[in-house]
């Protein structure tokens, strides 16, 4: 049985958010010229993100032997870009990705959703209208959320973080005694023209803590909340969102995702988790 100052603690004193990572997807594969030019507007990101790194493909062949890789062609054009920033240490704090299907933004330096959005928006702003004919087929905002139990690892359980009957927690979960998992997703219907995708995976894993003199594993829950937005999807309106007009779209779009996934968080964390990480304040 949990003692009384036993409970989840955010993993940081004024939220929980561990990572959050923004994208958008395109309707069809960026041409070599479209990487090109997205390299070459990169590059004047070398402050922010100052490691460049080339995205190359893997092809392979199945023979009498099995899977065989197959030695990719020496071409000019990679299949993407990545700039990353890395702390001291050589751990990841952001990077921004563009690949032939889609540009993603992550950082693990999380202080407050106008920050992040004003960040992602330079380099979506800088980077779409350089893309050519492009539509955007979707767009996502994904956050994950860390706790670490401060109590004995046997006495950590689910009704210490999630709210009982949540809509998006499995009735089985709340019964769990040891570690556990719970995925789970819906198709929705944000607007007329936008089909919306929730998906919710939660783990609960021992990790370990070397934060202290001596390691040791410690239990922690991750909460993964995602909405994708998919455009001109069967029984919705047609939509065109070329590259080049996109930003204002998505200023508005980017929005109403973070607001959905606070809500959406709130449906799951209990009260004083809730509170904990400042949901309910006015």
């Amino acid at each position: 049985m949990a003692g009384a100052q036993d409970r989840f603690r955010p993993m940081h004193e004024a939220h929980s958010i561990e990572q959050v990572v923004i994208t958008v997807r395109f309707d069809r594969p960026l041409t070599d010229e479209a990487i090109r030019s997205a390299d070459e507007t990169m590059s004047s990101l070398q402050d922010a993100l100052p490691r460049r790194d080339s995205i190359q493909g893997m092809a392979f062949q199945v023979g009498p032997q099995g899977m065989m890789p197959i030695a990719p062609p020496i071409i000019d054009v990679p299949n993407g870009i990545a700039r990353t920033r890395t702390d001291n240490g050589g751990a990841l704090i952001k990077d921004l990705r563009i690949d032939r299907q889609s540009i993603n933004f992550r950082t693990f330096e999380y202080t407050r959703w106008e920050a992040v959005w004003t960040e992602a928006r330079e380099y979506f702003g800088s980077l779409l209208p350089r893309l050519g004919e492009t539509n955007i087929a979707a767009y996502a905002l994904s956050y994950v959320d860390k706790f670490v139990w401060t109590g004995p690892r046997e006495t950590c359980r689910p009704t210490s973080l999630l709210k009982s009957g949540s809509l998006y927690v499995s009735p089985a979960s709340f019964d769990a005694d040891d570690l556990w998992h719970c995925h789970s997703g819906r198709f929705i219907s944000a607007n007329g023209h936008t089909k919306r995708l929730e998906a919710v995976n939660i783990d609960c894993v021992d990790e370990n803590d070397i934060t202290g003199i001596t390691p040791q594993f410690v239990r922690v829950v991750r909460i993964s909340t995602t909405l994708t937005d998919f455009l001109n999807q069967q029984g919705f309106s047609p939509y065109d969102l070329p590259v080049i007009d996109a930003i204002g779209y998505l200023d508005d779009a980017a929005q109403d995702l973070h607001s959905s996934l606070k809500s959406m968080f709130g449906a799951i964390v209990n009260d004083d988790t809730a509170d904990q990480v400042g949901l309910n304040a006015s």
